[in-house]
C-alpha cells in the first residue's frame, strides 16, 4: 500500500499506564522535537486520561481523517490492542512507538529485541512512515488478536508476573522470569480437542494434553519468549504451537531455547499454521490471554484476518 505520506494527518496517543515510570511529559517533548527537525507539520497529542480513552481517541481520529489519518499508539501490547480494535474496521492507518514493559510486537515489527535502546531511533522514523497491512487475528468473531493469544501454563506465569509488578515495578521484565521459578510446580497441563485449517484447506484435529497453546501472529509474547519465530506479519496464516505434557524438568531445559525461538525441533513441541480454526478445553475453562489481557474460556475459535490493518512500517 503506497500514499502520499506528507499529506498524512498524524495523532500520537500516549498511554499514561504503560512503562515503568510516568513517561508521557518526555515522549510529548521527544515527538515534538523529531517532527520539528524533520521540518513537518507538529502533530496531534493525546495523553490519555480515562478508562477507555485510546479507544475514543483513535475512532475520533478515524472518523474526522480517515484514508488520510495516521494514529501512532505510545504503548505496550494491551494499548496496541485497543488502539487496533478501534481502527481495524477504518480506513485509518496506524504505528507503534514502543513503551510498554513487554514490547512484544514490537521486536517482530522492529526485527529486533532492544527496544528501549531503539525508542529514539523510532520516534525520529515516525515523520517518515512506510503504510502496509497486516494481518490480525480474529477470536470468537467478536474481538481481535494482533501480536498473541495462548492459553495454558504462559497464562499463568503472566498472571504472576503481573502480581509482580504490582509490588515491584521497577523489576520489569525480570517479574517474568521470577513468576517462572516461582510457578514451576503449578499446574502445567490442560486437555484439549482442536480442530483448524491452513490454506491448502488440509485439516488437522485431534486431542493433546498440554501445557501452552499458542495463537501467534508475531513471534514474541510474555516479554520477549519467542513462540513462533517463523511467523510474518501479512502472510494470511498465523502460527499455532503446542507444548504437550511439559513437566518442571522440561520448563527448566526449554526456558531458554523458547526465549531464543530454537525450541520447535523438540519432541514435545508440535508447530503448524492456521487461517482458521477451534480450541476447546477437554476440562474446565482455561485462563488464557489475548495480548497481555487475562481471560478465562472453554473455546476458541480463531480465524486469520489477512492484511486487515493498515501500519506504519519504520527505517531504524
Amino acid at each position: 500500500m503506497h500514499k502520499n505520506n506528507s499529506n498524512l494527518k498524524i495523532r500520537f496517543i500516549i498511554s499514561s499506564k504503560s512503562g515503568k515510570d510516568d513517561q508521557a511529559d518526555d515522549l510529548e517533548r521527544a515527538v515534538n522535537k523529531a517532527f520539528a527537525e524533520a521540518g513537518c507539520e507538529s502533530p496531534n497529542i493525546v495523553i490519555t486520561q480515562h478508562e477507555a480513552h485510546i479507544t475514543e481517541a483513535a475512532s475520533e481520529w478515524a472518523e474526522r481523517f480517515g484514508s488520510e489519518g495516521l494514529v501512532y499508539i505510545c504503548g505496550g501490547d494491551g494499548a496496541l490492542n485497543e488502539c487496533a480494535s478501534a481502527l481495524y474496521q477504518t480506513e485509518c492507518s496506524m504505528g507503534l512507538i514502543p513503551t510498554g514493559t513487554g514490547n512484544d510486537f514490537a521486536k517482530t515489527l522492529y526485527n529486533t529485541r532492544y527496544e528501549s535502546e531503539i525508542l529514539d531511533k523510532v520516534i525520529k522514523a515516525s515523520t517518515k512512515p512506510h503504510l502496509r497491512k497486516i494481518d490480525l487475528i480474529e477470536i470468537n468473531n467478536e474481538e481481535i488478536c494482533v501480536n498473541a493469544l495462548s492459553l495454558g501454563f504462559d497464562t499463568i506465569i503472566l498472571e504472576g508476573a503481573y502480581g509482580v509488578l504490582n509490588k515491584w515495578p521497577k523489576l520489569g521484565k525480570v517479574a517474568y522470569l521470577i513468576s517462572v521459578f516461582k510457578n514451576l510446580f503449578a499446574r502445567k497441563n490442560f486437555n484439549y480437542k482442536y480442530s483448524f485449517f491452513n490454506n491448502d484447506g488440509k485439516e488437522y484435529s485431534g486431542k493433546i494434553k498440554a501445557s501452552v497453546a499458542v495463537m501467534a501472529n508475531g513471534q514474541f509474547y510474555g516479554s520477549g519468549f519467542r513462540p513462533a519465530p517463523d511467523a510474518k506479519l501479512d502472510d494470511g496464516l498465523a502460527n499455532l504451537l503446542f507444548g504437550e505434557n511439559i513437566n518442571a524438568l522440561d520448563v527448566i531445559k526449554l526456558v531458554n531455547k523458547y526465549k531464543e525461538g530454537t525450541h520447535l525441533s523438540h519432541a514435545k513441541i508440535h508447530s503448524f499454521e492456521f487461517n482458521r480454526g477451534y480450541i476447546e478445553s477437554l476440562d474446565e475453562e482455561v485462563m488464557g490471554n489475548i495480548d497481555g489481557r487475562i481471560f478465562e474460556s472453554k473455546r476458541i475459535e480463531f480465524k486469520v484476518l489477512d492484511k486487515q490493518l493498515s501500519f506504519a512500517f519504520l527505517d531504524i
